[in-house]
């Protein structure tokens, strides 16, 4: 009979617990020191880095602060993120800077989270934990700046869950598998994606586990399954009280509807549309939007459609992986680690176990995404400790030549750290600048004020929280007077004009012809005034921003 190893140090109960514990300061001192200097660095020169999700979130936060509990539970965007930035809104932090820090936050305790999977599955030294952790530094750096969205944060609730998923099993804590389940379900509040990959988690991750070690997982996927129903039941219930229907959330749908087959335009609709009070953007509830729903099951052309975007996030999926480090020897001491599962009779059983337990659990992970839309980052900071685990198994594995396991160990270390240092050096020598926050402040001294338009959607959305004033995009149609009565329509007075030297990718606006020919001819046709104009340095070109006003109120 094999019992799972949780790697305690022999001796008393309580000498057990301290020693454990000065370890556990001294390997975590290095990599989140290390870390905590380097997001402050990064954080110096990109507090103002802002993305269109990121302004749903923070606006989330806003009425979260405001008690306005209503507006800031929605059916697609997850509320876990918000009610964390509401919490140091209250204390008079910046609501963008309070989401930098939150993130910066979940840096430090990804590293932790990944630090306690490492040394609870594997029996790796403490300089190779140290190494390989300090080689990720780099990379979760990355991530927590890459954009303001929840991703981080649900990594490090799920890499936290497993750790205490393994540590219960291996110990026989009931009230471990409680906490276990509550984490998988307190994912669920961070992303509505944790919900099902949680469910199925747990029950395989407690059947694997359980049936390794010869015992009993009834009654432990019984307690976990009941932590999962106390930490997600209630966001369950409040949503679908929001939807008059049962639901667990709008943004898997959503997700769906956006890669359907191309026989209508199936993108998300939110070019242009007037958002209801107190909303600032259409984006900000986008269960309302009219979206083209469809099922693969409708018929074989649509089927047909679903299996080509699954195999063709299938590749994406494995290129973000191999990518985590130059050579993908992260995803490669995967493999290997498999192939020797599949091919030879381990001693080392708890090696075994736990290789093909992570690798399960990252396909799992990775399977619900081959279906929507798929981004890199809704994957990254998930696999990046589970893959640094099955390189640390795979170097545990070679303990008996401890030069093999240290040269597996710095392979790994150098591969990721050579793909994510050149990145953070990138963004330690550039600058996220304030310039729209600027330019908000100064049109807000001038009278602006909402709905506007503007040409850049992207830009628009942030321009449009920083003013606190409702943005309704731009009209897709290419006649210029079809546009000029829809903005007439609805109440538009001030239009902005983002004549930029670089754009960021903007594949939905990019689908319609261009708007700053359109905007220009409406402008001279109707005889807008130029309020301001701004002059921005973008990566050494000059940018111009230029506001106007209607002659006379359309209202």
């Amino acid at each position: 009979m094999s019992k799972l190893s949780a790697d305690v140090p022999a001796g008393s109960p309580s000498a057990r617990r301290s020693i454990g514990a000065y370890t556990s300061i001294l390997e975590l001192a290095v990599p989140v020191g290390g870390y905590l200097v380097l997001a402050a660095l990064l954080a110096l020169r990109h507090a103002d880095r802002l993305n269109p999700d990121g302004v749903c979130y923070l606006r989330l936060g806003e009425y979260f602060a405001a008690g306005d509990w209503r507006n800031g539970f929605s059916l697609y965007w997850s509320p876990l993120f918000p009610l964390v930035i509401a919490g140091f809104s209250k204390l008079g932090v910046d609501g963008l800077e309070a989401a930098h820090l939150v993130l910066a936050i979940g840096g430090a305790a990804l590293i932790c989270a990944t630090f306690f999977l490492l040394r609870l599955t594997t029996r790796t030294t403490m300089g190779v934990r140290i190494l390989l952790l300090v080689a990720a530094v780099p990379a979760i750096a990355e991530f927590q700046l890459f954009v303001v969205a929840p991703d981080v944060l649900l990594s490090v609730i799920l890499i936290t869950a497993l750790a205490m998923t393994w540590y219960a099993a291996a110990r026989e804590k009931r009230g471990a598998f409680v906490l276990a389940g509550a984490l998988f379900g307190l994912g669920y509040w961070a992303k509505a994606y944790a919900l099902p990959f949680g469910l199925v988690a747990i029950a395989v991750s407690i059947w694997w586990l359980r049936r390794r070690a010869s015992r009993s997982w009834r009654a432990p996927l019984g307690l976990a399954l009941g932590g999962f129903a106390l930490t997600a039941a209630p966001l369950v219930i409040l949503l679908s009280s929001l939807n008059g229907g049962f639901t667990i959330g709008k943004s898997g749908p959503i997700n769906h509807a956006v890669v359907g087959p191309n026989d209508i335009l199936r993108t998300h609709p939110v070019v242009f549309g007037v958002p209801t009070p107190p909303h600032v953007t259409i984006w900000e509830t986008p269960d309302q939007l009219p979206y083209a729903y469809w099922s693969p099951f409708a018929s074989r052309s649509y089927f047909d459609h679903q299996v080509a975007i699954a195999a063709r996030n299938s590749i994406e999926a494995s290129k973000t992986l191999a990518g985590l480090d130059v050579a993908g020897l992260g995803l490669g001491s995967l493999i290997v680690g498999l192939i020797l599962v599949g091919i030879r009779r381990e001693a080392n059983r708890d090696a075994v176990t736990a290789t093909v337990w992570l690798a399960g659990l990252l396909g799992l992970y990775l399977g619900g995404y081959l279906l929507v839309a798929f981004e890199p980052r809704y994957v990254q900071s998930f696999a990046l400790p589970v893959l640094l685990c099955t390189a640390a198994l795979l170097a545990s594995r070679l303990v008996i030549r401890p030069p093999m396991a240290w040269l597996v160990a710095a392979a790994v270390a150098a591969s990721l750290s050579a793909a994510w240092i050149p990145r953070v050096n990138d963004h330690l020598r550039s600058r996220a600048s304030p310039y729209l926050r600027e330019v908000a402040r100064e049109l807000r001294a001038m009278g602006f004020q909402g709905p506007f338009a503007a040409t850049s959607w992207y830009h628009g959305v942030a321009l449009a929280y920083f003013s606190g004033q409702p943005h309704v995009g731009f009209p897709p149609d290419a006649d210029p007077a079809v546009d000029a009565t829809r903005l007439r329509e609805a109440g538009v007075d001030w239009l902005v004009v983002f004549d930029l030297a670089t754009y960021p990718a903007m594949p939905v606006q990019d689908l319609y012809p261009p708007t700053i020919p359109r905007a220009l001819e409406i402008l001279a046709n109707e005889g807008w005034t130029m309020r301001r104009e701004f002059v921005v340095s973008m990566n050494g070109q000059e940018s111009h921003i230029v506001a106007f006003q209607r002659p006379a109120p359309s209202r």
